[in-house]
């Protein structure tokens, strides 16, 4: 029985997960069906990286999202209504996250945008959202650029990827390092990720030793940041890069023989180093944007474990997938505030009315105005028993 459900369970994620993907970038403008006001099932969009180099993070929070999301419709959903999260790969593309957009909003007719994955893939979409008035919530990526000017139909749970440069520098300042390096992945999250190590260290006076690009596309090549950085030969190397990337940097590092001490942002995928780099993960430090999601004292982390029994589901609790489920109560409050029919509208109502929204250990901040949900940043370590210690 258990392991028919926990296999159950993965085919539904699979069900939701892969949709077609259109072939052509089309234009977003052009409705063809109505906003979903009525209907007993409320319908969410997500494009997300599920292959690829990012696809491990990007599972990890689809999954998360759809651990609440059907722990909530078992127990009768929002005012009798079923939430159903559309899941689709775009690969870490934003030309196919454009097409996932296109068939949400006009073939789908979601409810509203749901966790889309980085920083370009979100850039890329967010036009389509606002001009046809569609939701977004919860993208995973903390861009500065994305935060700047409110706007209305784009809500942001996480913190700034500049709140946790400050948090990183501001840490290193305090110990004494000097020498700190930077090595950012070529795409709009590592700039927006680097541009905040760089204010970061300029308001104290300082600046990186060396800030050396790496590749991830068409695919991950480290060669010539781990080169640049290795004869800089810095104290401390901050990564702004995520997923393979991270971990291919930090071995290919140490096969140099030198010593650094590596911190990264929260994107980095905590599991993914763990895993991948075995005892190698050791002294790590990152960023994290949540609490943590083992202490069972912290109410929130107490439940996201309690969901993961309850579902039978023997995957480790990861922060990805954490967020995932954080993100997912959240919006699944701001739907229970919707006065009257589900519209986009009164869905970005119910989520305005949020307030001071707190989920047990982690607060939410959204109103008319206020978009920027949340600014807690913690830094952890992974221990030598592979654990993230605070």
């Amino acid at each position: 029985m258990r392991k028919n459900f926990i296999a159950s369970r993965r085919r539904l994620g699979l069900a939701l997960t892969v949709a077609p993907l259109m072939g052509a970038v089309p234009s977003l403008r052009a409705a063809t069906r109505p906003d979903p006001a009525n209907g007993s099932t409320i319908i969410l969009g997500q494009s997300t990286s599920l292959t690829g180099t990012f696809a491990r993070i990007g599972t990890e929070y689809r999954n998360g999202a759809l651990l609440y999301f059907e722990r909530l419709n078992a127990a009768g959903g929002v005012r009798g209504r079923s939430i159903k999260l559309l899941s689709s790969d775009d690969g870490y593309s934003s030309d196919r996250a454009i097409a996932n957009t296109k068939r949400f909003v006009e073939a789908e007719g979601v409810h509203a945008l749901f966790g889309y994955f980085g920083t370009a893939v979100t850039s890329a979409c967010l036009p389509a959202s606002t001009d046809r008035r569609v939701p977004l919530f919860a993208p995973y990526t903390g861009a500065d650029s994305l935060r700047r000017d409110t706007n209305r139909y784009l809500f942001h749970i996480r913190a700034s990827y500049g709140q946790e440069a400050t948090k990183i520098v501001e840490h290193l300042h305090t110990i004494g390092i000097e020498s700190v390096a930077v090595a950012y992945q070529a795409d709009a999250f590592g700039r927006s990720g680097l541009d905040g190590i760089t204010s970061a260290t300029q308001r104290l006076g300082r600046r990186p030793v060396i800030a050396a690009q790496l590749a991830i596309a068409p695919q991950v090549d480290v060669a010539g940041a781990v080169v640049a950085v290795s004869k800089a030969n810095p104290q401390v190397v901050v990564l702004i890069t995520s997923g393979k990337a991270a971990v291919e940097f930090i071995r290919r590092y140490l096969q140099t023989g030198l010593s650094a001490q590596f911190y990264g942002t929260s994107v980095v995928s905590s599991n993914e180093l763990l895993t991948d780099l075995g005892t190698n993960s050791k002294g790590i430090v990152i960023s994290q944007v949540l609490p943590s999601p083992w202490n069972g004292s912290i109410p929130i982390s107490r439940d996201y474990l309690a969901a993961k029994e309850a579902a039978h589901d023997q995957s480790p609790a990861t922060y990805g997938e954490f967020e995932g489920y954080v993100a997912a109560r959240t919006f699944s409050e701001g739907l229970r505030r919707v006065v009257g029919d589900f519209s986009r509208e009164s869905i970005v109502n119910g989520l305005e009315s949020l307030g001071e929204l707190d989920l047990g250990g982690f607060r939410v901040s959204l109103g008319p105005g206020r978009r920027l949900g949340s600014t807690f940043v913690d830094l952890s370590i992974i221990s030598q028993g592979g654990r993230f210690l605070r």
